[in-house]
């Protein structure tokens, strides 16, 4: 759920922004603002100038906004679910959830299954989980029974374990 908080507010803020600015261009361009002559400019006289005289200025400028496009392509072909490995193992992930269930502090555990690649098993836990523990229930008998829930007992296994700081 924390991916879809963190998309709306992204797409809350810049929403608010565009629209913030676009209104702010659109009254001052109808003479809207009283503070402001209708033909006023909307740049002072002193930035073209200053910004001719330091072209690497524009330079820069285009570079962030290649790097910023190039941060928004990455943010949506994943926010599309693009670079995800399988599907999202339902039986799996509660089989997992019932072998490692005395164990305390955990805070997520998902599976995913891709057919003939890997077993993917992601546990996120607080920090005052027994790490060792879990790390020796999972060893034992965990990821095995749930391969063998979901009907591939050779299938190689790749479990990441994240640890929260707070």
């Amino acid at each position: 759920m924390r991916v879809y908080l963190d998309n709306r507010i992204g797409l809350a803020l810049t929403g608010a922004v565009l629209t913030g600015a676009g209104s702010y261009a659109c009254l001052r361009g109808r003479g809207g603002l009283s503070s402001q002559p209708r033909d006023d400019r909307i740049m002072g006289r002193g930035l073209p100038a200053y910004l001719e005289q330091h072209a690497w200025l524009g330079w820069l400028a285009a570079l962030l906004l290649v790097v910023l496009a190039l941060l928004s392509i990455r943010w949506l072909l994943r926010a599309l679910g693009w670079g995800r490995v399988g599907r999202s193992s339902a039986t799996g992930t509660a089989m997992l959830g019932v072998a490692v269930k005395e164990i305390e502090g955990l805070v997520r555990v998902r599976v995913r299954h891709s057919k003939g690649d890997r077993l993917r098993v992601a546990i996120t836990c607080g920090p005052a989980t027994d790490v060792g523990r879990l790390v020796a229930r999972l060893n034992k008998d965990a990821v095995a029974k749930v391969r063998r829930t979901i009907g591939e007992e050779d299938l190689g296994a790749w479990v990441r374990l994240h640890v929260r700081s707070r």
